[in-house]
């Protein structure tokens, strides 16, 4: 399975496990609330920290592409990325803090303050910096 794929398949089986019709989002909802992000933006050589009492981990790094939005190569940014589950049932995308430190390099689609589009859905992991985005449509596709 495809990394687009398995995000919109975690994204389904999300609203399916969360079995409230408010928690549910589709994965064609969250594609279009991704699609939407003000920046687009990878880094590979990124700090983890966190997430202490909380349940957020920053994420902090020099931006070494960027594909849109208002940064330039070589800003640093710091993210906020939900790394423990606050116990509430919703759509929030938690990831594992030492998922975060061992990724070789991050997509990051941003809104205008620097958060993760989506609720968290915005963030791919890759194996490699790309020349384009990782995270391409498929809603819609066919």
């Amino acid at each position: 399975m495809t990394g687009r794929a398995s995000i919109l398949a975690g994204a389904a089986f999300l609203s399916f496990a969360a079995g409230s019709a408010p928690a549910m989002i589709s994965p064609c909802a969250i594609e279009s609330m991704v699609s939407e992000a003000v920046s687009v933006v990878q880094m590979s050589d990124h700090q983890v920290t966190g997430p202490g009492d909380g349940t957020v981990c920053v994420v902090t790094g020099a931006l070494q592409r960027v594909f849109r939005g208002p940064h330039t190569v070589g800003d640093v940014i710091s993210v906020g990325v939900p790394c423990v589950s606050n116990g509430l049932i919703g759509p929030q995308r938690v990831v594992s803090p030492t998922g975060l430190e061992q990724s070789p390099a991050l997509e990051l689609h941003l809104t205008a303050g620097d958060g993760i589009t989506a609720y968290g859905w915005g963030l791919v992991f890759l194996d490699a910096l790309t020349d384009s985005p990782a995270r391409q449509p498929m809603c819609g596709q066919g």
